[in-house]
């Protein structure tokens, strides 16, 4: 059983390596498909224009200096359906900062939206609806720096930045009938002209499947307070005293989904793979729409190269929710790349980079580098491999794929001459 994760990213660096070079020569190169999280909007789509405050002169003829406070952050984005399309009409975008909740902008025909924060005059803002969790705008900076009690704020954090005090915000979009993935400010990336990420919206109607097991709820409150202290020293590494505590509580409530998931986490970190199996699969059978077994399932299947089975469990997790678990188009991509199905894999690559907001499958980088390089596409393939070290620059496998960089670039620039 090959339990190391590693070795799935040595085994896309050694197809890197094994693609001849001559095959990689032939045809030419083009972008390499879809950007995947690229700006969207259809073609001919006028792009939205933000509305900055005017310039005005003194009495002197000299442009005024810009104060330093109030500060002023316009943010602009993209929303886009699965299929890649913009936002349904109609879709506004959700300001949430954990206490307040506002609505600021409406996204336009091609998918684009833009507000700004830090001032009381917010441009384009949404008409305040009764469900809004804000009585004043906490993001005024003058209002705040006159009154910080009223905002929740200390005397001494009255000179706060806007870009911190944005820290702990996140951006989505809202539009009934639909749920979107979420995009928090980042350290560093907020600027007076910030973009984020594109936020992708899919169908309720799509998602089927829980990533908490309504099962495991209706258990007796014995079996939930098992589970939670299991749950504790599953984190500290006691797997004895986990196993004893998830046992009696499968053992007084066999519909404990929760319970035989944990057990088999239990199992799987003590490489008892046969055991963890079995435990998966008897939480599957406790809750069938329960997705992080199949998840788990698909891991071990693909630790054993089994890639028609790590296909069909990556798929069932996408069919029951097709937004919260990018690592279930990771398992999806590899799988069917190395079952040949190139367009498959490379669409579930795609979606899943669009999901994984917090960067934890930079494989997914090399999975569509080794596509690209079967589709001849050099430069799409050098800038996934690029891309890749930006996500994971100290991965073990760094030096190979920088390696391999440089020898597909020398190759790129041969063909130049």
């Amino acid at each position: 059983m090959k339990s190391s994760i590693f070795l799935i990213s040595a085994l896309l660096m050694v197809l890197l390596i094994l693609i001849p070079c001559a095959v990689a020569q032939k045809g030419g190169g083009g972008s390499g498909g879809g950007s995947g999280g690229g700006s969207g909007g259809s073609g001919g789509t006028a792009p939205m224009v933000i509305v900055l405050p005017p310039t005005s002169t003194t009495s002197t003829g000299k442009a005024p200096q810009i104060p330093t406070a109030p500060e002023i952050v316009y943010i602009s984005g993209t929303v886009l359906q699965e299929d890649g399309s913009p936002a349904p009409s109609g879709t506004t975008i959700e300001l949430d900062c954990g206490d307040t909740v506002s609505r600021e902008a409406t996204v336009d025909a091609g998918g684009h939206f833009g507000f700004q924060v830090g001032s009381s005059n917010r441009i384009g803002r949404v008409q305040t609806d009764p469900s809004d969790r804000v009585d004043q705008d906490v993001f005024d900076a003058a209002a705040v720096s006159q009154n910080p009690a009223e905002y929740g704020f200390s005397t001494s954090m009255r000179t706060t930045p806007l870009s911190v005090r944005l820290l702990r915000c996140e951006v989505r979009a809202q539009l009934a009938g639909y749920r979107s993935t979420s995009v928090r400010m980042r350290a560093g990336s907020i600027s007076g002209y910030t973009e984020v990420e594109t936020i992708l919206m899919y169908k309720v109607s799509k998602v089927q499947g829980t990533s908490v097991s309504l099962t495991s709820m209706l258990a007796p409150k014995e079996a939930k307070r098992a589970l939670e202290q299991a749950a504790r020293l599953l984190k500290r590494g006691k797997y004895s005293e986990t196993e004893a505590l998830l046992k009696s509580a499968t053992a007084s409530y066999p519909e404990n989904a929760e319970a035989w998931f944990l057990l088999g986490e239990a199992y799987h970190y003590q490489k008892r793979s046969d055991a963890a199996w079995n435990s998966y699969t008897r939480a599957l059978q406790a809750d069938p729409k329960y997705v992080r077994p199949y998840l788990r399932l698909g891991r071990l299947s693909m630790e054993d190269e089994d890639w028609e089975e790590a296909a069909d469990f990556s798929n069932k997790a996408l069919e029951l929710d097709p937004i919260a678990f990018p690592e279930a188009y990771y398992l999806n991509a590899l799988a069917n790349f190395n079952l040949e199905n190139m367009e498959v894999a490379e669409r579930s690559a795609r979606r899943g980079q669009r999901l994984d907001l917090n960067r934890q499958y930079p494989q997914m980088h090399l999975i569509l580098a080794n596509i690209l390089s079967v589709k001849h596409d050099m430069h799409g393939a050098i800038e996934e491999m690029r891309n890749y070290l930006k996500a994971a620059p100290n991965a073990p496998d760094a030096p190979q794929v920088r390696a391999r960089v440089e020898e597909k670039e020398k190759l790129a620039k041969a063909e130049v001459k």
